[in-house]
């Protein structure tokens, strides 16, 4: 018997009350049942000079991974795979950022807001013993935590949050799990120094030659 709270049914889209402070919505999942069980990645060594480490999509029709180029998709080998299991463990019991951003038409996201989101990760076999799963079959347990301020948009100003604006026009935000859509806030400084501190506390012993010698072994 635990004290857990049965997860709430929410409607999409679903609305957030613009100056009411840090809201939270509570969310639960297990790897086994993704769509998606582990992400396929090719090291482009720089080739491209924007990411070393390109996300390929997984075409399940195909049974192969596929790199778009140019609006255009071809088939490529990757040469990282990782699982589920291997992507959350820097992150569990952690408040992390993430790309939860406004959606533009055509499935497109726009570049913000950068830094309104967070999410923690909290594994209910490490809190209840090994196999505990939750009443609707969760493993996972995930808190997405949006502060609610505003920032009015000004020419030079980055967009951090949702603005006066973003309210009246009744804009959409949602989260952007693809790497040609996110990659901009990856590359922010003070985003890229938060992943690293985790991957730090992970693997407090690791020098940076034993992790790319990892990296290639893998």
């Amino acid at each position: 018997m635990t004290d857990l709270a049965r997860l709430p049914s929410y409607p999409s889209p679903t609305t957030l009350i613009a100056r009411s402070g840090i809201q939270f919505l509570d969310f639960g999942f297990d790897p086994v049942r993704l769509r998606v069980r582990e992400w396929g990645f090719h090291d482009a060594a720089g080739a491209n000079g924007i990411d070393d480490l390109v996300q390929l999509d997984f075409d399940e029709v195909r049974g192969q991974y596929e790199v778009v180029e140019s609006g255009r998709r071809r088939p490529a080998e990757p040469n990282l795979v990782v699982t589920a299991k291997d992507a959350l463990a820097p992150f569990l019991d952690k408040w992390v950022p993430v790309p939860f951003l406004q959606v533009r038409p055509n499935n497109q996201f726009r570049e913000g807001p950068a830094d309104w989101a967070r999410v923690r990760v909290v594994d209910l076999e490490t809190r209840f013993g090994e196999g505990f799963r939750d009443e609707q079959g969760h493993r996972y347990r995930a808190v997405l935590a949006f502060d609610t301020g505003l920032i009015g948009e000004a020419e030079g100003r980055a967009y951090l949050a949702p603005s006066p604006k973003d309210v009246t026009s009744g804009a959409l935000f949602a989260l952007a799990p693809q790497q040609r859509a996110n990659h901009w806030l990856l590359r922010q400084g003070w985003m890229s120094q938060w992943l690293e501190e985790l991957f730090r506390e992970l693997h407090p012993r690791a020098t940076l030659e034993e992790i790319e010698a990892d990296i290639k072994q893998k």
